[in-house]
């Protein structure tokens, strides 16, 4: 269920480019908004199928789930709002910049989802990001309703 929610998200939040693009940060990107990095084998296409976007799709969404469950030994205790919403943000930022979501984190811990929606809307990330952010704020708020 998850996944399925997630990939239909992902697929609204990201759009879809069959032409690699830069985005917003200057970093070279194609498909749903598949990150391009220098040992990515996809890395020097300029273009791709829609297969290949969806394979990308499904390769990124497995590796955000997973970061999830790096993060949180007990991910799968918490709302399934919650779940969707870290999943949605690690897709956006990377393990690695989910990670840095320190107070968010504390919060999540606490289950107290209305302080880490307060510190989700208290980042550069949320700014940067704009009505997707918003979104997932509002949803981790609710998450306990």
């Amino acid at each position: 269920m998850l996944r399925d929610v997630l990939l239909a998200q992902i697929k609204a939040d990201e759009g879809l480019s069959l032409s690699r693009y830069v985005d917003s940060l200057g970093y070279r990107s194609i498909g749903y908004g598949h990150l391009l990095s220098p040992g990515d084998a996809m890395y020097t296409r300029r273009v791709i199928t829609l297969e290949e976007a969806q394979r990308l799709l499904e390769e990124d969404i497995t590796t955000c789930i997973r970061a999830c469950y790096i993060l949180y030994d007990d991910f799968d205790s918490f709302p399934q709002k919650v779940q969707y919403v870290l999943a949605n943000m690690a897709y956006n930022l990377g393990r690695i910049g989910l990670s840095r979501f320190v107070r968010m984190h504390a919060a999540i811990t606490a289950r107290n989802w209305v302080k880490a929606a307060q510190e989700m809307r208290d980042s550069t990330w949320y700014h940067q990001v704009g009505h997707r952010a918003e979104r997932l704020a509002h949803e981790m708020e609710t998450a306990g309703l």
